[in-house]
């Protein structure tokens, strides 16, 4: 089978400038629900990356979207204050009472208080 002219080497752009315009187009046309999944998706893979990676790849979001990029930031630090369960068990104290036993308080203690 020939392949004719359309087989041939395609090089990189020589610069930046158009590396990001799909992925904005995409983003554009994508629904408010859509982004919002989006960014969630990306903050909850990225969640337990270290902070030198997240910088990178928001670094590329933002050339993509401002929205974007924020939400994504925004998303990892919710997922990162919901994935340290021992801050949880610290804010849910459970009292040992001489005469009774276990005592558990009456409410939760919170991050606020």
């Amino acid at each position: 089978m020939p392949l004719g002219s359309m087989a041939d080497r395609f090089g990189w752009p020589e610069d930046d400038a158009d590396l990001y315009g799909q992925p904005r187009e995409l983003y554009r046309v994508m629904s408010e629900g859509e982004r919002g999944r989006l960014a969630m998706n990306f903050a909850g893979a990225l969640a337990g990356v270290p902070d030198f990676i997240v910088d990178r790849f928001v670094g590329h979001l933002e050339k993509v979207s401002a929205e974007l990029s924020s939400g994504v930031r925004d998303g990892i630090a919710k997922k990162r204050a919901i994935a340290k369960p021992e801050l949880t068990d610290l804010l849910t104290e459970t009292h040992t009472h001489a005469a009774g036993g276990d005592q558990k308080p009456q409410m939760a203690v919170s991050a606020d208080d």
